[in-house]
C-alpha cells in the first residue's frame, strides 16, 4: 500500500506553524498531545480533516492527510517568509501524484510536481537526495529524504497531537516566486 499523505515542515514551534496556517488556510482546531502515534484520532469529523502535529525541539511537522496544504507551492514561499524554512511534500500513490516543494525566507528554492508519473514542472536544482532516492518513491522515502536534507528528521522522539482542519479556507494558488526571480511557473512540455 502506498502514501496517501503529505508532510508540511517549519523551522518554527507547532503553536507558531497552526497560527501562520491559520493566518493563510482559515481554521486549525490542536488536541492534546498523546504518548502513543496508535492514539492519534485523524477523523476529522464533520466538514474537516484529521491532521497531526509533531512538535520537535527546533521545528515543526505536520500530517496532512488532506492534501490540500502541502500541495500548494505558494503557501510554502508564503509560510517561509514569516517562519524561515519551510518544506511540504506529498504522495498520491494510487494516481501517481507527487509533488515538493522548499523555500527559505520568501525564495522558492526547489519545486517538483509529477503528475501521473510524469515530472510537468521542475524549478530549482535537484536536491542531492533526488538522485538516489526520488519523491516518486510510493512509501515516501524520497520525501523523507528530501525533508532530512532541509535538516527535518521524522524519526525519534517528538511531541505528538492531533489537528482538526475545517478547510472552510482554503490556500489560494497563484503564480509562484521562482529561484530565478518572480515569473509564473509553466509545465515542461
Amino acid at each position: 500500500m502506498g502514501m496517501h499523505h503529505g508532510y508540511l515542515a517549519a523551522t518554527t514551534t507547532g503553536a507558531h506553524l497552526i497560527g501562520a496556517l491559520s493566518r493563510f488556510c482559515g481554521d486549525f482546531y490542536p488536541g492534546a498531545p498523546v504518548a502513543d502515534p496508535d492514539d492519534l484520532d485523524l477523523d476529522g469529523g464533520d466538514g474537516g480533516w484529521g491532521l497531526a502535529l509533531e512538535e520537535w525541539p527546533r521545528y515543526a511537522v505536520l500530517l496532512d492527510t488532506s492534501l490540500l496544504l502541502v500541495d500548494t507551492p505558494d503557501l510554502v514561499v508564503d509560510l517561509s517568509r514569516v517562519l524561515g524554512t519551510v518544506v511540504a511534500g506529498m504522495a498520491e500513490t494510487l494516481s501517481g501524484a507527487y509533488s515538493l516543494a522548499a523555500a527559505s525566507d520568501g525564495q522558492l528554492l526547489r519545486l517538483v510536481t509529477v503528475q501521473a508519473g510524469v515530472e510537468t514542472v521542475s524549478v530549482g536544482p535537484p536536491l542531492p537526495t533526488e538522485a538516489t532516492r526520488p519523491i516518486t518513491d510510493p512509501h515516501g522515502d524520497g520525501l523523507e529524504a528530501a525533508l532530512e536534507h532541509f535538516g527535518f528528521h521524522l524519526s525519534g522522539s517528538a511531541i505528538l497531537r492531533p489537528v482538526r482542519y475545517t478547510a472552510t479556507r482554503r490556500p489560494q494558488p497563484k503564480p509562484v516566486v521562482t529561484a530565478t526571480g518572480r515569473a509564473r511557473v509553466e509545465p515542461r512540455r
